[in-house]
């Protein structure tokens, strides 16, 4: 168990939570229900659950909450959402990293100019956030969790002002900012492969009735849509929302989805993954999360079959340059510049804990957990 007290934003999160799935939290069978469910997962036979409407309800109040709070400190301790001006800085310097043609330089570069002086205005363009697998509302309730801390960082900072003694656990204190500018409004666009509409739903609308400082102007537009992304039906969508004129660049995140999507397919998953470097404007920020248990995360590779970890496969997938075509020489048979990797690995861990801090448990009426998990933060190039 964490030693540091609970912070009010995560006991905000869990009355979120309690508020919207209070049927599921009074359904009688709720316990015989989860079993059930628990059983498929570990077989596995993961979309016999995701696709179930009547057991999204219970899935969502078993896992959700843990998976909030997780992420919340996640995404805090990365500064997932206040690194606008790092990624407004390496897209000015565009011109000379990129080898795209001159017509997509020219557009990318107006489209930083549009970010550097929306920054200035009180109207900041809203950050495009594309959660993939984040039907069950985990996302959307941690980020509107985040924005609503950043908002009304003075009772967050109270709090973790106290937790200083402990210097041993200084790196799960939130790191907050001053004044509601530090961030945009968050356009927030949910993909799962399971009917979660109505619970994307009730989480925004209670979050905003209960997190300090939240409106519909600080979390807008959290659209879900339905779509199985292995399928091929999705390309247009992803080239809709990952528009190279978007401004800024988008944030994606995939968490704990990976392993889901490799035990689905691993050459369909790979696929969706050139097809997202394709579409993805440079700055882009991609968060991938997943569970470090190194059974569930091990892929075996080559003709050996030697196993590795999917973080060190996302790497090699992402962060490896594209193979250069054979014909790509000059006239005078000299070699091409050689190509440079998509994606830039900004953030890594191969093992980390997420632990509950003291006195959580007792804001919600289900076992809460600590998660085991790897990460990786990319920018595309």
């Amino acid at each position: 168990m964490h030693k540091q007290p609970c912070l009010p934003n995560e006991v905000a999160i869990l009355d979120v939570l309690t508020a919207s799935l209070a049927q599921a939290l009074a359904d009688p069978n709720l316990t015989v229900k989860i079993q059930q469910i628990k059983a498929l997962l570990y077989e596995k036979r993961f979309l016999e659950v995701f696709e179930r409407e009547s057991w999204l309800d219970i899935y969502a109040a078993r896992w959700v909450p843990s998976r909030a709070l997780a992420f919340r400190e996640i995404f805090d301790s990365i500064g997932l959402l206040e690194r606008s001006e790092e990624v407004a800085e390496f897209n000015k310097g565009k011109g000379k990293a990129s080898a795209e043609s001159t017509e997509e330089i020219t557009r990318n570069l107006a489209a930083v100019a549009v970010t550097t002086e929306s920054m200035k205005t009180p109207e900041t363009t809203p950050q495009k956030v594309i959660c993939i697998g984040g039907g069950a509302g985990s996302e959307l309730v941690a980020f509107s969790g985040i924005v609503s801390q950043l908002l009304e960082p003075t009772s967050s900072q109270q709090q973790a002002g106290t937790d200083g003694a402990d210097e041993e656990e200084s790196d799960n204190t939130p790191s907050m900012v001053s004044g509601s500018s530090a961030i945009p409004p968050l356009d927030i666009h949910l993909l799962d492969i399971g009917p979660y509409g109505g619970l994307i739903k009730s989480f925004q609308e209670t979050c905003v009735s209960v997190l300090p400082g939240l409106s519909n102007n600080n979390v807008t537009n959290a659209i879900f849509h339905q779509i199985d992304i292995l399928s091929p039906d999705c390309t247009p969508l992803f080239e809709n929302l990952l528009a190279r004129s978007t401004t800024p660049p988008p944030i994606i995140t995939l968490l704990f989805t990976m392993t889901e999507l490799f035990i689905q397919s691993r050459p369909r998953t790979i696929a969706f993954l050139r097809m997202l470097s394709r579409f993805a404007p440079r700055g882009t920020l991609f968060l991938v999360v997943d569970s470090a248990n190194e059974e569930a995360s091990a892929v075996s590779v080559g003709k050996e079959g030697r196993s590795w970890s999917l973080g060190m496969v996302m790497d090699g997938i992402l962060c490896t340059p594209p193979p250069q075509p054979a014909s790509a020489t000059t006239g005078s048979e000299e070699p091409l510049s050689k190509p440079k990797p998509l994606w830039k690995k900004m953030e890594s861990e191969d093992s980390k804990w997420y632990r509950l801090r003291e006195g959580l448990q007792d804001h919600y009426p289900i076992k809460l957990e600590n998660t085991r998990y790897w990460l990786r933060l990319y920018r595309r190039n």
